[in-house]
C-alpha cells in the first residue's frame, strides 16, 4: 500500500495566476485598469498610427505641404493628448514619487508649447499660448497637482470627493 503524505504546515508566499508561463522567479502585477480609459488610450494610439502613414504618403508623393502641416500639427495634439492622459493615469495610482510625475509633465508642457509653436514665434510666447489652451490647463494641474502632493498638501482629487 501507498503510504500518503500530509502537509501540516504550508505557508503561501505568493499566489500567481499567468495567461502563459513565464521564468522561475518571475513576478506579476495585477492593476485595476480603468476600461474607458484604456479604450480612449488605444484609440488615440491608433488614430496616431493613421496620421503618421497619411503624413508619410504625403511626403512620398510630395503633395499639399500645408496638409503635411496640418496633420503634424494633429499629431503633436494627439501625443500630447496621449502623454497627458498616461500622466493621469500615473497620477491615480501614485506608484512614482511625485517628483517624477511633476517632471513628467513640465516635460510635457515643454513638449506641447513646442508642437504649437508658429514659425516666428518665440518658445516663450509659444509656451504663454500653450497655458490658455484647455490642454494646458490640465497640463498645469497636474503639475500643481504633483507639487501638492510632493509637499503634503491636498490634491485637486482630494477636493473632488
Amino acid at each position: 500500500m501507498l503510504r500518503r503524505r500530509i502537509i501540516r504546515a504550508l505557508r503561501i508566499n505568493e499566489i500567481s495566476g499567468v495567461d502563459r508561463p513565464a521564468q522561475e522567479g518571475a513576478l506579476a502585477l495585477i492593476m485595476k485598469a480603468n476600461r474607458k480609459e484604456l479604450a480612449r488610450i488605444r484609440e488615440l494610439e491608433q488614430r496616431k498610427a493613421r496620421l503618421e502613414e497619411e503624413i508619410g504618403a504625403l511626403y512620398r508623393a510630395e503633395e499639399d505641404k500645408e496638409r503635411v502641416r496640418q496633420l503634424e500639427a494633429e499629431v503633436g495634439e494627439l501625443e500630447t493628448e496621449l502623454e497627458q492622459r498616461k500622466l493621469e493615469a500615473r497620477l491615480a495610482k501614485l506608484s512614482e514619487s511625485p517628483a517624477v510625475i511633476r517632471k513628467s509633465a513640465e516635460d510635457l508642457m515643454d513638449r506641447y508649447a513646442q508642437s504649437i509653436r508658429k514659425a516666428d514665434e518665440t518658445f516663450e510666447a509659444a509656451y504663454a499660448r500653450a497655458c490658455m489652451t484647455d490642454m494646458g490647463r490640465s497640463i498645469l494641474a497636474n503639475i500643481d497637482d504633483a507639487y501638492r502632493l510632493q509637499v503634503g498638501q491636498p490634491t485637486n482629487a482630494d477636493f473632488a470627493v
